[in-house]
């Protein structure tokens, strides 16, 4: 279970065939709409932000790499805290918690160099992928 202050807290689900969904906790914004929003973006709270993010990919490297790190993936609640979401694409251990049809699915905007490249399973899953959209 992955619980910690700066990742989305899923409050349950249902795997039902055709139907599957889970319900996580409310988070009004995502960084990707303040970031392009009208106001912007402040430096302190940028800096907030960043720290926010490091301490949520600290708790989950290195067993898990998120793949799909972007601004629209950074969730924030009502009090400005952010919280890492979306974990479709995640790898736990160089396995996947869900399937794909492409080993190296992401954004492709936001993706490592290392996760561009066709390699095998183990040599391009790695914990660098996610550092390297996170500056």
């Amino acid at each position: 279970m992955l619980a910690h202050p700066n990742i989305v807290r899923v409050l349950g689900g249902c795997a039902h065939a055709g139907h599957p969904f889970l319900v996580m906790e409310l988070m009004p914004r995502c960084l990707h709409n303040v970031i392009h929003g009208a106001a912007g973006l402040a430096l302190p709270d940028a800096l907030c932000i960043a720290t926010d993010v490091a301490r949520g990919l600290a708790h989950l490297h290195p067993a898990i790499v998120h793949r799909d790190l972007k601004p629209a993936n950074i969730l924030l609640d009502a009090k400005g805290t952010a919280k890492i979401s979306d974990f479709g694409l995640a790898r736990y251990h160089l396995k996947p918690y869900i399937s794909t049809q492409q080993p190296d699915a992401g954004s492709v905007a936001y993706m490592a160099p290392e996760g561009k490249q066709a390699r095998g399973a183990r040599g391009a899953r790695r914990r660098t992928q996610d550092a390297h959209t996170f500056p």
